[in-house]
């Protein structure tokens, strides 16, 4: 089920979308929701594959490596590379 959250925000044609998938928005929303009542920063819901292993990780790699990443994947046309 597409959200149109992407393609609204322009961000349709980056890699940081390119493979995502929505089988289930409403307990993604709702797992954020609740997340945010509890106070938590950093709510992740609906991790696939490698993602289950990076996040953990995530706070031990350098930051400038992490934000070159994000950068990378939110260009326009990052998808099709």
């Amino acid at each position: 089920m597409s959200t149109g959250f992407a393609n609204e925000g322009g961000l349709g044609d980056t890699a940081l979308f390119a493979k995502a998938t929505s089988p289930m928005p409403v307990a993604k929303a709702k797992a954020g929701y609740e997340g945010m009542e509890k106070g938590e920063l950093n709510v992740t819901a609906s991790l696939v594959g490698a993602q289950k292993i990076f996040m953990p990780l995530s706070p031990m790699m350098p930051k400038k490596m992490l934000m070159n990443n994000v950068y990378d994947m939110q260009l326009r046309g990052s998808a099709n590379k």
